[in-house]
C-alpha cells in the first residue's frame, strides 16, 4: 500500500507554474471542456496554490467559520496580524520522503487522516484533513455525513472514499480546463510507460529529483499537533501541545524544508485556515443593533418628544440587513451583559442620548469591516471565475488573426531566437 501511495503524482508548484510537461495537444485540446466533461473524467486537476482558490472550494463544500490566508512570513511580528484562532496550515513544497519511523503505528481514534489515493488530489485531501478536525465548524451536510461515514475507516479506505466522493470531486474538478485534463491523461500514460521501462536502481537515482509538488496538513487535533501528509501511510505526530502554542512544534517542520532552496529560490507557500473574521463581525453587529433598540426603547420611555428617536437618525441599521449577512435569528442570539443593563437602565435622557450616539459610530466602523470583508469575497469568487474560464479558444483566435495579419512572421524575424 506505502509504495502505491508513494507513486501518485503530486500537487501544482506556487502560483502559476507550468513546467516541460504542460505539452500542447492539437485538435481536441482546443475545444473546451463541458460540464460533462468535467462530471465524468475520472482524474483530479491541479489546483495552484491561492488563497482564493481555497476560500471558494471551502465555501462550495458547504464550510463556514473558515478563511483561507497566505502567510508571508512564520516570524512573531508577521503573525500577530493573522486572524486568531488558526485551525491549521497548509504546506505546499517539492515533495520528498520522510522517514517512516516517525509516522504513527496507526491511525488514534478520533483523528481523521486519509491518503492521498487519487494523482493532483492533494489540495483536496489537505483540505479534507484539517476541516474534518475542527471543532465546532459548520462543515455542511455533505461533508458532515462524509465524516460520520468514514471515521471508522483506515487513512487508506478514506482516501478511496474521497476519490469516489463525486460531491468533492466535482468541486474540484470545477477548475480543470480541456488542457488541464489531457495533460493530467498525458502523464498517466508517461508514468505507466515509464515505470515499465525503469529498473528500481534507476528510480532511485531520479526519484527525488523528479518529485513534484505537494500539499500537506498541520493541524492540532486531540491535545496533539499532527503533521498530515496524504502520501505517508499513517500521520506523524508533532507533539503535545498546550493553549495556542501549538504552531510552535510547526514552525521547524517548516522551516527545516525552506531551507533546502537555493538563496532566491521559492518553491513553497504557506496557507493558514483561520476563524471567518466574518462570524465574530456579524456578532459585533447583531450585539450593537440589540443594545441600540435597548437604549431606544429607554429613550421612548422618557420623553415624549422623537427627537431623540432613530426615526430621524439616517443610516442606522434597527434590524436585519440581509445585504450584510445579518438576520433576524442574530439580532435574538445576541446577549446583552447584565451589567450594560443595568447601566441602560440606570441612565439619564442626556446619558441615554450619548450612549446612543457612540453606538451609532460604533456601527458605522462595524459596517465598514463587513464590507470589505464581503468586498474580499466577492473578489474570490471574481478570481476563481477567471480561473475556471476556458481561454484556450479566444488565444487559438488572436493567434490565429496575427498570423493572418503576418505579425507572427514579422516578430520571428525580429527575434530569430524565438524560432
Amino acid at each position: 500500500m506505502t509504495e502505491r501511495i508513494k507513486r501518485r503524482r503530486l500537487g501544482r508548484p506556487p502560483k502559476r507554474h507550468y513546467g516541460p510537461e504542460a505539452t500542447i495537444l492539437p485538435g481536441r485540446s482546443l475545444v473546451p471542456a463541458t460540464v460533462a466533461d468535467r462530471r465524468t473524467w475520472n482524474g483530479f486537476c491541479e489546483i495552484e496554490s491561492e488563497p482564493a482558490l481555497f476560500n471558494v472550494i471551502l465555501r462550495e463544500f458547504g464550510v463556514r467559520g473558515i478563511k483561507v490566508h497566505e502567510l508571508v512570513s512564520l516570524e512573531e511580528e508577521m503573525m500577530a496580524f493573522v486572524p486568531k484562532p488558526i485551525y491549521g496550515l497548509i504546506f505546499l513544497f517539492r515533495w520528498r520522503e520522510d522517514d517512516p519511523d516517525k509516522q504513527e503505528a496507526s491511525c488514534p481514534d478520533g483523528v481523521w487522516f486519509a491518503n492521498q489515493t487519487s494523482n493532483n488530489a492533494c489540495a483536496s485531501v489537505a483540505l479534507l484533513n484539517i476541516v474534518n478536525n475542527v471543532e465546532g465548524i459548520e462543515l455542511g451536510e455533505h461533508l458532515r455525513r462524509f465524516k460520520d461515514f468514514t471515521m471508522p475507516f483506515t487513512p487508506a479506505l478514506r482516501g478511496d472514499a474521497i476519490t469516489n466522493f463525486e460531491f468533492v470531486k466535482q468541486i474540484h474538478n470545477s477548475f480543470a480546463r480541456k488542457m488541464d485534463m489531457l495533460n493530467s491523461d498525458l502523464q498517466l500514460k508517461n508514468d505507466a510507460t515509464a515505470k515499465r521501462k525503469k529498473a528500481g536502481k534507476h528510480r532511485q537515482e531520479h526519484g527525488e529529483s523528479e518529485a513534484g509538488f505537494h500539499f500537506i496538513a498541520f493541524v492540532p487535533a486531540m491535545g496533539k499537533v499532527w503533521k498530515f501528509d496524504g502520501l505517508e501511510r499513517q500521520p506523524q505526530g508533532l507533539g503535545q501541545y498546550s493553549e495556542d502554542k501549538w504552531l510552535d512544534l510547526v514552525k521547524p517542520e517548516i522551516r527545516s524544508r525552506m531551507t533546502e532552496y537555493e538563496e532566491g529560490q521559492i518553491e513553497f507557500s504557506v496557507l493558514s485556515l483561520v476563524r471567518d473574521p466574518i462570524l465574530d463581525i456579524t456578532r459585533e453587529l447583531a450585539l450593537n443593533v440589540k443594545c441600540l433598540e435597548t437604549v431606544n426603547r429607554q429613550l421612548d420611555e422618557g420623553i415624549a418628544t422623537s427627537d431623540h428617536t432613530f426615526a430621524n437618525l439616517p443610516d442606522v441599521i434597527l434590524g436585519p440587513a440581509l445585504d450584510l449577512g445579518l438576520t433576524q435569528d442574530d439580532i435574538d442570539c445576541a446577549e446583552i451583559p447584565q451589567g450594560v443593563l443595568e447601566t441602560y437602565q440606570a441612565s439619564t435622557l442626556k446619558e441615554l442620548d450619548l450612549l446612543q450616539r457612540r453606538l451609532i459610530d460604533s456601527q458605522r466602523r462595524i459596517r465598514e469591516s463587513m464590507k470589505e470583508e464581503l468586498q474580499s469575497c466577492q473578489a474570490d469568487d471574481d478570481h476563481a471565475a477567471g480561473r475556471r474560464h476556458e481561454y484556450g479558444p479566444a488565444v487559438r483566435s488572436w493567434i490565429g488573426m496575427l498570423a493572418r495579419k503576418a505579425v507572427i512572421k514579422d516578430l520571428l524575424d525580429e527575434f530569430p531566437e524565438m524560432q
